[in-house]
């Protein structure tokens, strides 16, 4: 998760208690070169709130973090139960996975507190790089993905498991080209872009807020 969409997450997290979902996502090694880069989501939770739980299904990985100090539980997305409630819950890059998203919403619901939200980030169906890559047949989609989520879709869903659509934030990812022609379109013809197409189309992520709701 590169260090933009960790920014926009925290600064929207409230209270004490967090708990990151999909924690992990990665093999121990790469965890390892996000940390030392600042590029872990669970890491820079735990280095500003007092309670930074994370759950993961991948088991090696969660034993080796949790000798490192961390706070990391076995738990599926779609069914976890921790027996406790928390302020915020952040799930960056995961609800595209999920075979259950209404599932994973139920959970998050029996696990926020009254005020508590839950904050998910997702890529954008409709980031023109895509329609790009698709016309010229090199549109590589994650295998691991089952569904696409605009703010149309996502408000649906979260409507029918007693959640309420509170924010909606484009993400405008910073890259640094390793190319001569990755820096002239990165550095001038993206920049120019990105004056001229509305964000819906320039932004290759959407951060959601969504707010738990009490009376339904």
């Amino acid at each position: 998760m590169d260090k933009k969409r960790i920014e926009e997450i925290i600064a929207r997290c409230e209270g004490n208690s967090i708990l990151d979902i999909g924690c992990v996502a990665t093999q121990l090694e790469n965890v390892k070169r996000n940390i030392k880069s600042n590029c872990w989501l669970h890491e820079e939770l735990a280095k500003r709130f007092s309670k930074v739980v994370g759950i993961d299904i991948l088991k090696k990985e969660i034993q080796e973090l949790k000798r490192m100090g961390y706070d990391i539980r076995y738990g599926n997305a779609e069914d976890f139960e921790l027996n406790e409630k928390f302020d915020t819950i952040v799930a960056g890059e995961l609800i595209e996975h999920l075979s259950n998203p209404g599932k994973f919403l139920d959970a998050c619901w029996h696990h926020l507190k009254e005020e508590g939200k839950l904050i998910l980030t997702t890529p954008n169906p409709f980031w023109f790089e895509f329609s790009i890559r698709k016309n010229f047949r090199r549109l590589n989609v994650n295998p691991e993905h089952t569904a696409w989520y605009d703010e149309s879709v996502l408000s649906t869903l979260a409507k029918r498991h007693h959640f309420e659509v509170v924010e909606v934030k484009y993400i405008i990812a910073a890259y640094n080209p390793s190319t001569v022609k990755g820096f002239i379109y990165y550095k001038i013809v993206f920049p120019l872009l990105i004056k001229i197409l509305p964000e819906e189309l320039t932004a290759e992520r959407i951060l959601f807020v969504l707010k738990k709701k009490l009376n339904y």
